[in-house]
């Protein structure tokens, strides 16, 4: 499966979750699941936090958003629908809007992109790595279907959730759903992070915990916290003018 627009970091993952699990799935979740790590390993590297050499920045963050954006395109394209699979009525968020689809896919990729950061090479065709690339795949497809149900529909009805913190300012809404994709990977990529970084501060003896640095660590996760929640807002005011290409 060669696309000569690969980046670097594409191909070692292409390489990492191996041929066996690619290569039998639909080119567009094989494209959307490389392309959501990706995001991933871009937030982590610029935040400072340790990544693996084969998954290093070797491209520019737009490549990947734009190959984000393409793929997006071919989704809303895409003529597939499970009836089955799509309640009607309106769209509830952490149950089953588009955002919450989403959101679920994007978090599978951050578990994907931390088990690659263990051992990349000794992954491949390991039973971990084909869990969660057979679960994106799922999510994908999940997607896929309700995009269609929606264009077909002409509508998407859904509540909208509201915040009991105001931490963050207001992402704008740009009217790219990629975009908002591709900040939601990276948002709930660098929140496991400073979770991760907060326990470990948090194990220590209390008299030599740095209480500066404790703090910092976790205003970071509670800012990565709120985004999240703010573009998934965002995700779904953007979906139904995406699903009709508006």
């Amino acid at each position: 499966m060669k696309n000569d627009n690969d980046s670097p970091v594409y191909t070692a993952l292409f390489e990492s979750l191996g041929e066996q699990y690619m290569n039998s799935m639909d080119r567009t979740y094989t494209e959307l699941i490389c392309a959501s790590c990706e995001m991933c390993f871009y937030a982590q590297e610029k935040e400072g936090f340790k990544t693996p050499e084969i998954f290093r920045n070797r491209g520019e963050e737009k490549t990947a958003e734009e190959k984000l954006r393409i793929l997006f395109e071919g989704v809303r394209t895409k003529g597939q629908s499970n009836k089955d699979s799509i309640e009607t009525g309106k769209f509830i968020p952490n149950y089953n809007t588009a955002s919450t689809l989403l959101d679920r896919l994007a978090i599978e990729g951050v578990k994907l992109v931390h088990i690659l950061c263990g051992e990349p090479r000794s992954l491949i065709g390991s039973k971990k790595v084909g869990g969660q690339v057979e679960m994106m795949s799922l999510l994908a497809n999940k997607f896929v279907s309700m995009c269609f149900f929606v264009r077909r529909a002409g509508r998407y009805d859904y509540i909208d959730e509201y915040r009991t913190f105001d931490l963050v300012e207001t992402i704008e809404v740009t009217g790219e759903l990629h975009k908002q994709y591709a900040e939601l990977c990276k948002v709930n990529r660098l929140t496991g992070l400073y979770d991760y970084a907060r326990m470990v501060q948090a194990k220590e003896e209390l008299d030599s915990i740095n209480k500066q640095d404790f703090v910092k660590t976790e205003i970071k996760s509670r800012h990565n916290v709120e985004q999240r929640a703010v573009i998934r807002l965002g995700i779904d005011r953007l979906f139904l003018a995406y699903c009709i290409g508006k």
